[in-house]
């Protein structure tokens, strides 16, 4: 069952407590309420030094005594208060902060049960401040995805959806659709209009559409600069790559043995690159086999090796060069790939070919010796630009609603194409694609989905 947002404030009559902060020992911790007693109830949480009363004058941070169930002193903090409307929920909020004492931080929360207030469901001051009108659903998602933000691009992201910059994309595809079913419903009673309007129609229809397109086409590249460029290290086997992959993550990630096909599988771990994600991925030796474990992972190594955004190609300097080299150069693009001669620490017996196009790096694993110009490397040639980028989708959901738009938009438009337009059928389908951009932007919404949605949030959040 569908349900409207509604247009009040104090729609809900318990006041809601959390700690919004980590629940970890930190310098400072605040403990949040929201709802129809919340100032009542901060005020029994907290005593003023000033002999002021907390909440007479909004806004305004107060300093004094964290109280616990009791009304005994177990801190001494600081103290204000948001009115209803002009908070982040729509309702009355009071937070309470005081030291970041794990033990401090859950008295007050306990006190603030004690004298009525609930303990806050996760996601649910979010909730409300969508349910109040504070923001719409796209926006409330994009809270927990600043929290979770991973990196800067997930970080830009996250804010732009929180600043509407997508709900006012979507909002602008419903204003097309508005205005063609607008156009549409005053020729319902008149079947020979609908022929000579149709030609008049279709372009701010197909503006919508473009849109659309336009909209879900930034999923994929939303999803794969989230999870980072993916950064293969490559090369015949025993020359190093494992300890590379460790190396580069200062960890022992992957297993290094100096028999030959100890990796047999691909190996994964995220590198951190001045706010950028890469995906390093470890890969088997390259080389024949007959063993089919080990030539399966030399298949999957090549898989890795033609999807990679950015290659390490490892050769052994200590070992003369071998024809089966060129054959791996041969696969590589050279704006795309660094030639990485490890085992630097030995004697060099590898001559490299003449004009070869691809940078080159002396590396030592056991050292460290050309880590830095690796990571150079990796920053610099980043596949992921470092321009603020667009904003676009970031969920599924948003992505399946937009299809389901787009989808219904292009019935439309197929049915104006007609000979003979069967308005009824137009004007269905638009209303099917705004019906969509309402459940998208939560105008429309069921309790189901909100739970669903909000169950990902933290509690105090």
């Amino acid at each position: 069952m569908s349900i409207e947002p509604p247009a009040t404030q104090h729609r809900f009559p318990t006041t809601i407590t959390a700690i919004c902060t980590a629940a970890a020992p930190a310098g400072v911790g605040i403990v949040r309420l929201s709802g129809p007693h919340a100032v009542h109830v901060a005020q029994r949480l907290f005593r003023p030094f000033s002999g002021l009363i907390l909440g007479e004058e909004p806004r305004r941070v107060l300093v004094g005594a964290v109280l616990g169930r009791h009304g005994e002193e177990i801190d001494q903090g600081l103290a204000w208060i948001f009115r209803c409307p002009n908070s982040f929920t729509g309702e009355d909020v009071a937070e309470i902060s005081a030291h970041g004492s794990v033990m401090v931080l859950e008295a007050l929360v306990r006190a603030a049960l004690d004298y009525g207030a609930v303990l806050a469901e996760p996601g649910e001051f979010t909730r409300r401040a969508f349910l109040n009108g504070k923001m719409d659903l796209v926006q409330a998602e994009a809270v927990a995805d600043l929290i979770n933000a991973a990196g800067q691009f997930s970080l830009d992201q996250a804010y732009g959806l929180l600043k509407g910059q997508l709900s006012s994309r979507i909002r602008s595809i419903g204003q097309h659709i508005s205005k063609v079913l607008a156009q549409v419903g005053a020729l319902l009673d008149f079947p020979d209009d609908v022929v000579l309007a149709a030609p008049a129609l279709r372009p701010t229809l197909g503006s919508a559409i473009e849109q659309c397109s336009a909209l879900t086409g930034t999923f994929s590249t939303y999803l794969r600069r989230k999870e980072g460029a993916g950064v293969a290290i490559i090369g015949p086997p025993n020359v190093g790559k494992s300890s590379i992959f460790n190396l580069l993550l200062s960890e022992s990630r992957a297993i290094v043995s100096p028999l030959p096909g100890t990796t047999r599988d691909l190996i994964e771990a995220r590198l951190y690159l001045g706010g950028q994600i890469c995906r390093l991925i470890d890969t088997a030796g390259i080389r024949s086999a007959d063993d089919p474990v080990e030539l399966e992972g030399v298949e999957r190594a090549l898989s890795a090796f033609e999807q990679a955004d950015l290659v390490l190609l490892v050769l052994d300097i200590s070992h003369p060069w071998e024809p089966g080299f060129e054959a791996l150069l041969a696969r590589a693009k050279p704006d795309r790939c660094l030639l990485v001669l490890n085992k630097a620490d030995l004697p060099s017996h590898l001559s490299l070919p003449e004009n070869l196009l691809f940078h080159t790096v002396r590396l030592s694993a056991l050292t460290g010796e050309g880590l830095a110009q690796v990571l150079e490397f990796l920053r610099c040639r980043q596949v992921l630009s470092q321009e603020r980028p667009e904003i676009g989708v970031t969920r599924q959901r948003h992505l399946q609603s937009l299809m389901r738009v787009q989808h219904h938009l292009g019935l439309a438009d197929t049915q104006l194409q007609q000979e003979i337009p069967l308005a009824e059928c137009v004007a269905e389908d638009l209303r099917l694609a705004l019906n969509e951009i309402d459940l998208l932007l939560g105008a429309k919404f069921s309790e189901e989905a909100l739970n669903i949605i909000f169950s990902e949030f933290c509690i105090g959040k």
